[in-house]
């Protein structure tokens, strides 16, 4: 925990686009390498190849879904106004709180 909030200190200023892109640039990676990443998995505890390999293609779906996910979040807007209601979205991005107008 401590090391992710140091982190944090920095990575919080990162652009929501280059944070998903860095994402985005690993599943790739690791989905280029998913033979060579499957192997270990089959040797070692004797899985099949379909069992390794969907160990490998989880983490590469995450990493694709929360990258994506980013990026519609960042551009979503303020929900519908009902009568006697005042709704904002409230984000944390680029080390900066960001509130839609109404």
């Amino acid at each position: 925990m401590r090391a992710a909030l140091e982190a944090f200190a920095t990575w919080q200023f990162v652009a929501v686009e280059e944070r998903a892109a860095l994402l985005l640039q690993d599943g790739g990676t690791e989905f280029a390498n998913a033979s060579l990443s499957s192997a270990p998995g089959h040797v070692r505890v004797g899985k099949n190849w379909v069992g390794s390999d969907a160990d490998v293609a989880e983490p590469i779906d995450f990493l694709e879904f929360y990258a994506r996910e980013a990026l519609r979040l960042s551009k979503a807007t303020t929900p519908i106004q009902y009568a006697g209601e005042h709704d904002q979205l409230l984000y944390i991005t680029d080390g900066r709180l960001r509130r839609d107008p109404p």
